[in-house]
């Protein structure tokens, strides 16, 4: 297996053109290549309904459904600015899942996500909804850890990986 990597907008014209086989995405564009484009889900992350068929394919039931990302430098320079950051996504995450037709016009209005056919207020709105956003701190480095070996036998990352070494070292607890 080849990984290669276009931009969201181009992956449907890929497959369509014969260039590859398969896409991996995310919301609205995933939605929008099954809705618009005719493309098949074969699997989806979004496991928030404890789904043992999804889980039998890799899907983590209850996983996290979004990480953030900060950097190393941050994270050793500026200790105070990371937790302000960490703090921030939570109360964001809380009002998103609090909000969801709210959050759907912002990213809409604000041109954050295109608007299509498929791609409006309500279909945006439903797929926020399925989220459940928010910062799993007790898990979520379990679910990086799953995520990473998913990743490793997919071929993603290197056979010699040790998973358990780049979580310690990637994953950031906020202390």
């Amino acid at each position: 297996m080849t990984w290669k990597t276009y931009d969201y907008d181009l992956l449907t014209k890929a497959a369509e053109k014969g260039q590859v086989d398969a896409i991996g995405t995310v919301d609205p564009y995933a939605y929008q290549a099954e809705k618009q484009d005719g493309f098949r889900v074969i699997v989806n992350n979004n496991n928030s309904s404890n789904s043992q068929k999804m889980a039998d394919m890799g899907m983590k039931k209850s996983g996290s459904c979004c990480y953030l990302y900060l950097s190393n430098k941050l994270t050793k320079d500026n200790k105070s600015k990371a937790n302000a950051i960490v703090k921030s996504y939570a109360e964001a995450a809380q009002w998103i899942n609090k909000h969801p037709q709210q959050t759907a016009k912002i990213l809409l209005n604000k041109k954050y996500v295109a608007k299509t056919k498929f791609v409006n207020e309500q279909n945006v709105t439903n797929l926020i909804k399925q989220y459940h956003f928010g910062l799993k701190k007790a898990s979520g480095k379990a679910d990086v850890t799953y995520y990473a070996k998913q990743l490793k036998q997919a071929g993603f990352l290197k056979k010699d990986t040790n998973v358990k070494k780049l979580v310690e070292q990637a994953y950031y607890t906020g202390k």
